[in-house]
């Protein structure tokens, strides 16, 4: 409370009644004085001398109304005058008090202006909730006018089966092609048809009369007589006092997306039986290789249940050195984006359950989302042992071909080169021939001889030749002694130096491995001197407890990159031999300038792949 008196014996008085009551006052002499106390929101009460010696109240109210605009403000006169007390009141001063101030008057002034702030707060607090409400209802209102589902409400009371709809908005209209004015009366038994599931009707019923919510799929037909799938979720409207005024039902049409689904449906029905019916096994794995999925086929060729591949490594399926590579194969593609096996394809060696290995063409492709791998495997050890019998046979032919030039091609010319030489030595040790005939006789002679030097050397190349297509034979250093033979025979025939190193074990038993591995070499050192010019090839062949590895390198031209995209007949025959055997080949510029040939077999199942 603020009081504004200019005599100190009345602001004392009403200092005292007012604290004596437990109020907080502020006491001032003049206006001028409580313009420099300031703070004017916490002032609820002015008390105002209409006897200041600054000037007249009437001309302070104006002023102290921009001051505190919610204080009341109270008069106080010595001398009482009824037409200042009736315009001052009218002026918007709340009360006129007279000095001297009588405490319990004053008490009670101040009660009245106390309730009446209350009932005047009262009153806001009533009418910005009652706007605040009403705001809210608008809003809702024009939400469900303009919902993109559709919106019926209807009363409690039942007319028949269903209450009647009380309201309707937009977007309900727009689906079933009724006017709001058709619907609003009816019950929703207006969107029911014949085919209309009655059970599902009932069920909304039951629900309704139990004031418990509703949800569920029905069959709605339009104003035309269209059918259209409709999601309805039901729920009684509730009270503050806890009864049901009325039911809201929400209409979603959800037509295109059951067709959606169907479709769908259809589709996953159709995938998933070709993935059952298809006889390549089909496996599909996480970014960290973990099977989530395969196919029956898979079960069949490699002789696991279900149970015991689904969240196993995906290199359960592999034998080693590429069962302990895998990871490492896998995680530098998701990190670098270097595919070698992924989007390409290629034939690889797999294990069974047993242990047994067996070749099979790989094909993987990557799916984003989510992040998955799909192989596809195909069982391909009929393929490879028709071509092992196709290069035996054609093995066979060599070796037949290579033992009749040596049995019988080369003795026939090592026969007559016998006999070529005999007329030259004939020709040149007679001195029985008349001296016209000696000129003659001189050239025949050097006819013979070198008749008998070109039969000579043509039956050297016969040897080479049936030499080369023997196949290697095995015993226990076979291969190596094949490679060594082979390496001397370069040498002395077309000058390269051709040298070999062996380390390890490199033992082998199996002729199949050999002789491909030895055409491998063979195939290499031709393209090294007929299309690399090299002067000189290295051969290695290298054994390890899982691997046998054989290297060949130049120090010719070298091979470019991008051939190796556009291979020539050799260096598709060299891979067509590797596949063979199960092995690993790799073709690519050596590390000094030249080509080199690395071709990698396992111990473990390339070197005896089950046909």
């Amino acid at each position: 409370m603020l009081v504004i008196e200019s005599a100190p014996d009345t602001r004392g008085h009403i200092q005292d009644v007012i604290e004596h009551d437990g109020h907080h006052v502020r006491l001032a002499s003049s206006f001028d004085e409580a313009i420099e106390q300031g703070d004017w929101q916490e002032i609820d009460v002015i008390l105002l001398d209409t006897e200041l010696a600054c000037g007249d109240a009437r001309e302070i109210l104006p002023r102290l109304r921009r001051l505190a605009p919610h204080a009341a403000i109270v008069y106080a006169a010595s001398n009482p005058n009824v037409e200042d007390a009736v315009q001052t009141l009218r002026e918007g001063a709340y009360d006129y008090l007279l000095k001297p101030i009588n405490a319990d008057i004053l008490r009670a002034t101040l009660l009245r202006i106390s309730q009446l702030s209350y009932t005047r707060a009262s009153l806001k607090l009533e009418t910005d909730a009652r706007q605040y409400a009403e705001n809210q209802h608008r809003l809702l209102a024009e939400a469900i006018a303009h919902l993109g589902e559709g919106v019926v409400i209807t009363k409690t009371e039942f007319n028949g089966s269903c209450p009647r709809i009380v309201f309707v908005n937009e977007a309900i209209c727009r689906i079933t092609g009724y006017h709001k004015t058709e619907l609003l009366g009816e019950t929703p038994e207006i969107f029911h048809g014949e085919n209309t599931d009655s059970q599902s009707v009932e069920e909304v019923s039951e629900a309704i009369h139990a004031r418990r919510p509703f949800q569920g799929e029905l069959l709605f037909y339009r104003k035309d007589g269209t059918t259209y799938d409709a999601e309805i979720i039901c729920t009684p409207m509730i009270d503050s006092e806890g009864r049901c005024t009325n039911y809201v039902s929400i209409h979603r049409d959800i037509t295109e997306k059951i067709r959606s689904a169907r479709q769908l449906s259809e589709r996953e029905s159709r995938l998933r039986a070709i993935l059952q019916t298809a006889t390549d096994a089909i496996v599909t794995i996480d970014p960290k290789g973990m099977i989530v999925g395969v196919n029956p086929a898979t079960l069949r060729i490699f002789g696991y249940e279900e149970r015991e591949l689904i969240g196993t490594n995906v290199s359960i399926l592999m034998p080693e050195p590429y069962r302990s590579e895998h990871d490492d194969y896998l995680s530098r593609y998701l990190r670098t984006g270097e595919a070698r096996i992924i989007g390409i394809g290629r034939e690889v060696i797999a294990k069974k359950k047993d242990g047994s290995t067996f070749p099979v063409h790989l094909a993987v492709s990557r799916i984003d989302a989510p992040p998955l791998f799909t192989g596809i495997i195909r069982d391909i050890s009929a393929l490879k042992e028709l071509q092992k019998q196709v290069l035996e046979i054609a093995a066979e032919e060599d070796r037949r071909i290579g033992h009749e030039l040596h049995d019988s091609v080369q003795q026939q010319l090592t026969g007559l080169g016998l006999l070529s030489q005999t007329v030259a030595e004939m020709l040149s040790d007679s001195n029985d021939w008349e001296a016209r005939c000696q000129p003659t006789v001189a050239k025949v002679a050097r006819l013979a001889d070198r008749v008998a030097r070109g039969i000579s050397e043509a039956a050297r190349e016969v040897h080479n030749l049936s030499r080369g297509l023997v196949p290697v034979e095995i015993d226990a250093e076979g291969l190596r002694a094949a490679l060594e033979e082979l390496a001397e025979r370069v040498s002395i025939q077309y000058g390269v130096v051709c040298a070999c190193e062996f380390r390890g074990d490199i033992n082998l038993t199996n002729n199949f491995v050999a002789t491909h591995l030895f055409r491998i070499v063979q195939e290499a050192v031709t393209n090294a001197m007929k299309h690399g010019d090299a002067s000189r090839i290295d051969i290695r062949l290298v054994g390890t407890d899982r691997t046998i590895s054989l290297e060949v390198i130049d120090n010719g031209r070298g091979i470019q990159t991008g051939t190796l995209s556009n291979l020539g007949t050799g260096l598709k025959i060299m891979q067509y031999r590797s596949s063979l055997i199960g092995g690993v080949i790799k073709i690519v510029p050596g590390p000094d300038g030249g080509t080199l040939v690395n071709c990698t077999v396992s111990r473990e199942g390339n070197l005896e792949v089950t046909h």
